[in-house]
């Protein structure tokens, strides 16, 4: 009944995915990550451009479950292997330059997309704390024309919560 009020505001939509019928997703939300790909013992990362800001901005691959790390990992060539995010290596993260942008990408689809969305280290360690299924993005990683590096851009710009921390 609570789904069916919510979905009828507009707050909650369907998955539209045949292979998960009744399942709802909150509108501008993406499912919270719970794993992070390593290459060795080290994260494994994008190229990123510094911030529009001048701060540096640093992003990992994050996924919410294995068939989204499964369907990204089709394209590696490497050996990637998918690690539980755990909130102490966010915390840790966190502990370091205060001025830098600490982005989790949110189940990104392919290593090459032209665009993938974003969430604050702070804003997924809140979301896993709290048990949340949901995290709100706040940034969108960009693909730059001239190379294969990405610019983090806010998803809202008048956002104070989006500038680097």
């Amino acid at each position: 009944m609570l789904f069916d009020r919510q979905i009828a505001a507009g707050l909650l939509v369907s998955s539209g995915d045949s292979r998960n019928k009744g399942t709802c997703y909150m509108v501008g939300l993406e499912k919270t990550p719970h794993y992070v790909l390593k290459a060795g013992t080290l994260t494994h990362e994008p190229s990123v451009v510094q911030s529009e800001s001048g701060s540096a901005t640093y992003a990992i691959f994050g996924f919410s479950d294995k068939p989204q790390y499964d369907r990204f990992l089709l394209d590696a060539t490497e050996g990637l292997t998918p690690y539980p995010l755990v909130k102490r290596f966010l915390q840790d993260q966190l502990a370091q330059e205060a001025d830098t942008l600490r982005l989790v990408i949110l189940d990104p689809v392919s290593f090459d997309a032209l665009e993938w969305k974003a969430a604050t280290f702070e804003s997924v360690l809140e979301s896993i704390q709290s048990r949340s299924e949901f995290v709100k993005p706040s940034h969108r990683l960009v693909r730059q024309e001239s190379s294969m590096s990405y610019r983090a851009l806010p998803t809202d710009p008048s956002d104070p919560s989006a500038s680097a921390r």
